[in-house]
C-alpha cells in the first residue's frame, strides 16, 4: 500500500512538473513572439482586437499567473474566482471562490476557439491502440525469441537473431517508418494486401460509412516494436543465460526436476525481471517514436495532432498533446513497476 502510494505520487509529481516546465516555455514564447495572437486575429489586425484575443485566452497577464492558471486548469481540484471552465465537474462555493472537482482542462484551441479536450479524447484511443500493441508484439517478440535461441542453440539460428538485433537497435523509428511502409506497403503490396498509410477507421467510397480497418494497425505497431523487440530478445538471452547458474536452480536440476520445467518455472521468472525493467525504460522512447510513426503512416493519434498543432502553431493543443503522453508514460511506468514486484518478490520487502 505504502509503495503504491509513492509511485502514485511520483507519478503525478513527474506530470504535473512537466506540465509547469512546458507552460513556462510555451507562455514565455507567446510573451515574445506574437504570431499565434496575429495569425488569429487575421485580417482584423487593429490594436482593440489584438487586445480582446490577448484577454480571452489571459496573455494579458503576468506570466507566473499564466503558469498557476494552466495548472489550475488541470488539476482535478481547481479553485475559480469568477469563470469556470465547461467540463463535467461538481463544486462548491466557498468565500466567494469556486471549488470544483472535473477533469483537466486543456484550454480553447488558437484556431477554432473550441475546446481542446474533445480533440485529445478524440486522438488518444488511437494512440494508446498503437502503443499497446507496440508494447505487446515487442514483450512477446522479443522474449520468445530469446527464449527460442537459449533453448535450441543453433549457430545460424543465433547469427541471424543477433544480426536482426543489431538492426533493430541501429535504425531510429522515422527512418524505420518510411522503410517499412515502402517496402510492406509499396513494393510488395500485391502480397501483403497492406497500404503505406491508413487510419483505425475509413469511409467507404461506396456507402459513405466508417469501417473499422485494423489491418492499418499492422505496419505502425511492428514499426514501433521493432528497436525494443531487437533489445529485449538480446536482454532474454543473456538474462537466462545468467539465471541458469543461479544456486536454486542448479538444486531444482539436481532434485531431477526436468529441463523444460526448471527453464519455466525458475528460469524464466527470474530471468524476466531485469527484461522487464528494460522494457519499462523503453517506454518513453516508444510514446517519442509515435510521433513521427503516426505522421507517417497516417494514423490519427496524438502523434499526428502533435504535428499539426505545431505547424498552425495552435499551442493549446500542442500543450494538450505533451501533457497528455507525458501522463500516459507515467501510467504505464506505474504498471510495469507493479508487474516488477510481482514478479520479484524481493520487492515487496522494500
Amino acid at each position: 500500500m505504502r509503495r503504491g502510494l509513492q509511485t502514485l505520487g511520483r507519478s503525478l509529481l513527474f506530470v504535473y512538473g512537466s506540465a509547469t516546465l512546458l507552460a513556462l516555455l510555451f507562455f514565455g514564447l507567446l510573451n515574445k513572439d506574437q504570431a499565434a495572437v496575429y495569425e488569429m486575429a487575421g485580417q482584423q489586425t487593429d490594436s482593440s482586437t489584438i487586445s480582446s484575443i490577448r484577454a480571452m485566452y489571459r496573455l494579458d497577464e503576468p506570466m507566473p499567473m499564466q503558469v498557476l492558471a494552466y495548472v489550475n486548469d488541470l488539476s482535478p481540484i481547481s479553485v475559480y474566482k469568477n469563470e469556470v471552465p465547461e467540463v463535467p465537474q461538481i463544486g462548491i462555493r466557498v468565500a466567494g471562490m469556486h471549488v470544483v472537482l472535473k477533469q483537466p482542462w486543456f484550454g480553447r484551441s488558437y484556431q477554432s476557439n473550441r475546446a481542446v479536450h474533445p480533440y485529445i479524447w478524440e486522438a488518444l484511443p488511437q494512440t494508446l491502440l498503437l502503443a499497446l500493441s507496440s508494447l505487446v508484439l515487442a514483450a512477446f517478440g522479443g522474449i520468445g525469441l530469446g527464449l527460442l535461441s537459449h533453448r535450441f542453440r543453433v549457430p545460424w539460428l543465433e547469427r541471424v537473431l543477433l544480426t536482426l538485433a543489431s538492426a533493430g537497435m541501429a535504425l531510429p523509428s522515422f527512418f524505420s517508418a518510411v522503410l517499412i511502409s515502402w517496402l510492406f506497403g509499396y513494393v510488395w503490396h500485391s502480397y501483403t494486401g497492406l497500404y503505406p498509410w491508413g487510419n483505425l477507421y475509413e469511409i467507404d467510397d461506396w456507402t459513405g460509412a466508417s469501417r473499422l480497418v485494423l489491418s492499418n494497425l499492422l505496419l505502425p505497431s511492428f514499426t514501433l516494436a521493432v528497436r525494443p523487440l531487437a533489445v529485449l530478445m538480446q536482454m532474454t538471452k543473456n538474462s537466462l543465460e545468467e539465471a541458469q547458474h543461479l544456486p536454486h536452480v542448479r538444486t531444482a536440476t539436481a532434485k531431477g526436476l526436468s529441463k523444460q520445467g526448471v527453464l519455466i518455472k525458475h528460469v524464466l521468472r527470474n530471468a524476466l525481471g531485469p527484461v522487464w525493467t528494460s522494457l519499462s525504460g523503453w517506454l518513453g522512447n516508444l510514446l517519442a517514436g509515435a510521433v513521427f510513426v503516426e505522421y507517417i503512416f497516417g494514423w490519427k493519434g496524438l502523434g499526428q495532432l502533435l504535428i499539426q498543432s505545431l505547424t498552425g502553431m495552435d499551442y493549446p493543443i500542442l500543450m494538450g498533446c505533451i501533457v497528455t503522453i507525458a501522463a500516459m508514460f507515467s501510467a504505464l511506468q506505474g504498471i510495469t513497476d507493479t508487474v516488477h514486484q510481482w514478479l520479484d518478490p524481493r520487492l515487496r520487502r522494500m
